[in-house]
């Protein structure tokens, strides 16, 4: 007889299956000869029914996370480059319903752009349709409307990601090539069959290029900005927004010599106030320091982790909430006794946004400092990232969330207002067929 564990099972995926947006295409390439596995979703295409989440370390870097997007479930396929002098590019590709009320979809680009003479320019581009296409291990994603194209390619081997934008504002093309391994959050590379893709609680990511050559050649709203530097790409996903599962974190990508290093810290909501940490630290493309998990002092006693310090006083600041003007990087290896320790001075602020009393981000381009102690010291550069939010989402900070919104699209109030109401129209209507037709 089935048990009732099998039964729950069963009947989930039977709903589930409702959901996959996904079909076969025939691949443009002819090295491959087998169907590509596509995803298609449309800005205002989401369900109400159960969907499945990705958790596996064998299931594709790059290939979505989700059968679907409903409610609460979202993923973005993110790319960065920093040159030297101070330049910055920062893109992000988004299924995300985070923004849907807004009136825009599920469907969007985040871009951000920085120069060295600390210029920056901040875009949401809304799209209509996205495709992600898996052909024999080489992923395509695309974002697009009739007057605007936005993709990217990433290679079977994850060595290589290729990012075109084309639209009225920015026209370009930005390429990285990778010198590192590919990694999970608990520092295993890929592939693994033991590793973790969760970061913290409902949070997951994987990191295909943990460091890399960047070319950047972009126009943006008709100036150029161009550059050689360093870079990288990973992919994130949860099942619950953004304000509902951490408090905040940071970010550093930089390279200083022969090190190059990729962290993140997130700040736990649903296991309140505890900072996470998934950190590697590469000589000449190596791996030679991980991190992984909670960090308090019981788990660093003998175990390897990162302290990320902070400093004030400096020049270039956020001007919201935490006004630090660098960072340290204390990576400590208990059992080997070996010890790194990197100064990470802001050099350029290329994002400052306040969104309330308790919440703002920002980017820094940064000048490093550092290598292992009682060693040779190297110079380098890095990008790094912080962001707050509230405990709470206060009318003050919706209020701010949606004229922050507005700036980025370059929308009208009036025509976000029209947008809005056009959103809640057709949430009802998509609320009615699911009631009626069960998705």
């Amino acid at each position: 007889m089935w048990s009732i564990s099998r039964l729950c099972t069963c009947l989930y995926f039977a709903s589930t299956a409702w959901t996959w947006q996904h079909i076969f295409t025939e691949p443009e390439s002819t090295s491959c000869h087998s169907a590509c596995f596509t995803t298609d979703v449309s800005a205002f295409k989401t369900v109400k029914s159960p969907i499945w989440l990705s958790t596996s370390p064998l299931d594709s870097f790059e290939r979505s996370k989700m059968s679907a997007v409903n409610d609460t479930a979202w993923e973005h396929w993110y790319f960065e480059g920093v040159s030297e002098a101070g330049d910055m590019f920062v893109t992000s590709f988004a299924r995300d319903p985070s923004y849907k009320l807004f009136g825009q979809g599920v469907l969007r680009l985040e871009l951000r752009f920085s120069w060295a003479n600390g210029t920056s320019f901040g875009l949401v581009e809304a799209v209509k349709i996205s495709r992600v296409e898996d052909c024999c291990g080489e992923v395509f994603g695309t974002w697009s409307s009739p007057e605007k194209t936005f993709a990217f390619r990433i290679s079977a081997d994850l060595k290589t990601a290729v990012v075109e934008l084309n639209s009225p504002t920015v026209q370009g093309k930005v390429e990285l090539e990778s010198f590192g391994p590919s990694r999970y959050p608990d520092g295993e590379t890929w592939p693994s069959r033991t590793a973790s893709t969760q970061l913290s609680p409902h949070l997951h990511f994987t990191e295909s290029i943990v460091a890399a050559e960047a070319k950047v050649d972009v126009t943006v709203a008709g100036s150029r900005l161009k550059f050689s530097g360093f870079g990288g790409h990973n992919h994130f996903w949860a099942a619950f927004d953004w304000f509902t599962i951490v408090l905040g974190w940071r970010l550093v990508r930089g390279v200083a010599g022969p090190y190059a290093f990729s962290i993140w810290h997130p700040v736990s909501k649903i296991n309140f106030g505890v900072e996470y940490q998934s950190a590697m630290l590469l000589k000449d493309g190596k791996p030679i320091f991980t991190a992984y998990g909670p960090l308090n002092k019981t788990s660093t006693a003998a175990t390897n982790h990162l302290i990320i310090g902070k400093k004030y006083g400096g020049a270039v600041h956020s001007e919201f909430l935490d006004p630090n003007s660098a960072w340290t990087l204390d990576f400590i290896a208990p059992e080997t006794g070996e010890r790194w320790w990197f100064d990470l001075e802001h050099k350029k602020l290329g994002m400052d946004v306040g969104l309330g009393a308790a919440s703002s981000a920002a980017y820094f381009v940064e000048h490093v400092r550092g290598g292992e102690i009682d060693g040779e010291q190297y110079s380098g550069y890095a990008v790094a990232e912080q962001a707050f939010f509230p405990e709470v989402m206060g009318l003050d900070f919706m209020y701010r969330v949606w004229s922050y919104f507005l700036l980025e699209t370059k929308a009208t109030v009036l025509g976000s207002l029209w947008s809005v109401s056009q959103a809640v129209f057709s949430e009802g209507i998509s609320m009615v067929t699911w009631k009626a037709f069960g998705r």
